[in-house]
Order: structure tokens, then sequence, then C-alpha cells
């Protein structure tokens, strides 16, 4: 009996890893080669988008994904894990303790206490929830880095690493991929957990080669760099070409102008 009640186990442990290969194989991810765009400020102009785009979570309407969807362009979804912010519907759901610190630079914007997983995933998950059913196939998350700044709370690295991996977990549970945004500090935490790598200003700030495990891992790498200082971020395309990084250059309001090396 108790020989049955083992291989009984085992199996249903295999079936449960291949059902697990099957849901991560049926995950749409971005290919390296992919196009990128981000827009979240008017005026949008969505006639001439590369392959993917990136759209808020609570902005972007269902109808327009799909007509997305339509000519061949994926969108990929906004959310901020480790920021409250002021003007979105859910922001009755955090409770004022978890509220940290002003997020120095963005008005009505304060840090999470991401420690507090219990309070916070369920709302994570109601969110990523609202980007699968209307059409996203993928999730940016932002601000994952929280432990590195003066948020009010005494967030360990652990800790954070451990919400970090949480978040893509429960990306991963409603079938959509999830995006690293910066942190390059915590890529080795991360890379195996998250499915491509979003950064700004890596070249700016000397740190695009730290993002060397994604590409090594055949993962898409994209950084937006920012002109507004007057320097030039297109100087940087053959480095980045030798990195396997791909660079959009954005003004720093996310509206509809782009440029890209050529």
């Amino acid at each position: 009996m108790r020989r049955w009640i083992a291989i009984s186990t085992m199996l249903c442990a295999l079936v449960t890893a291949a059902a697990a290969l099957s849901a991560a194989e049926a995950r749409w991810r971005p290919s390296p080669g992919d196009g990128f765009d981000w827009q979240y400020t008017q005026p949008f102009n969505l006639e001439r988008t590369p392959s993917t785009i990136n759209l808020d979570a609570f902005d972007a309407e269902r109808g327009t994904i799909q007509r997305l969807r339509a000519r061949g362009v994926t969108s990929i979804c906004y959310v901020n894990i480790g920021a409250w912010e002021d003007w979105r519907p859910d922001k009755h759901q955090f409770p004022p303790a978890i509220l940290g610190k002003n997020y120095v630079g963005w008005p009505g914007e304060r840090w999470l206490d991401v420690r507090r997983t219990d309070i916070l995933l369920p709302i994570m998950r109601a969110r990523f929830q609202l980007c699968r059913d209307k059409g996203f196939r993928a999730i940016e998350v932002d601000n994952l880095d929280a432990f590195e700044t003066d948020t009010g709370f005494r967030i360990s690295r652990a800790e954070q690493v451990h919400y970090n991996r949480l978040i893509a977990a429960e990306a991963h549970a409603v079938g959509l991929s999830i995006a690293q945004k910066n942190a390059p500090g915590l890529v080795p935490d991360l890379v195996d957990h998250y499915d491509f790598l979003i950064a700004e200003d890596c070249f700016k700030w000397n740190w695009c080669g730290e993002l060397r495990p994604y590409v090594a891992q055949g993962k898409a790498v994209v950084t937006i760099e920012y002109p507004e200082d007057g320097r030039n971020p297109l100087q940087h395309c053959a480095e980045a070409a030798a990195l396997g990084i791909q660079i959009v250059v954005k003004r720093r309001k996310l509206d509809s102008w782009a440029q890209r090396c050529r």
C-alpha cells in the first residue's frame, strides 16, 4: 500500500510539474528583437506603434488593446507595486499603516511597506487580473527597490527580494509574463523569476553591463534613455548592440514621441 501511495504521490507531482511547464510555455514573452514603446501621456499615437507597447493598467481601454492586438501589437501593462498613488481607483484598499514617506519628485505617491505581503498581494493580484481581462499579455512592475530608499520602513534586501519574487509568481499565476524594472543590483536574485527587463537611463548611469544575466538567458532587455539633459542617447547604439540591449529614446513624460537606433 505504501508503495502505491508513493507512486501516486510521484505521479501527482509529475502532472503538476507538467501543467506548470505547459502554462509557462503558453505565456507570451517578448523576444530580444521586438520593438518597444511606452505611452502614458496624451496625445497618444497608436497608429505607428512597433510590435509591443506599454500602457497604463487603469487608463488603457480594453477596446484599444484588442484593436492593437488585431494589428499584431502586444500590450504590456504598467503597474506600480512599490508605491501608493492617490489618483488610482483602488487607492482606498491600502490601509494607512502601510503608506510610508512621500516619493520625492512624484507628487501624490507614497512608498509602500512591501513587508506586508498579506495586504499587498491581494491588491496586486486584482490589478494583474484587470490587466489580463483587458487583453494585456505582460506586466511591467515599477519600484522594486524600496529597500534602498528612505521609505519610512525598515525593509531589508531579503524582504524586498521575497516580495518581488511573490509578485512575479502572481503575474505568472494569471497567465502573464512580467518585466523587472530597473533595480540592477537585484538582477542575480530575480533573473530566474522574471521574463524580461526594462531599464531607465542605464547608459547614462553606466550600469547596463549589470543586465547581462538576462541577455545570457535569451530574455529581452530594453532601456529607455531620456534626452532632457541635452545628451544624445543614440551615441550608445553600437555599445547596446554589443551588449544585446535595445535602446528607445523617450521624453520623460512618455508621450508618443520616440527615437530608436537604426
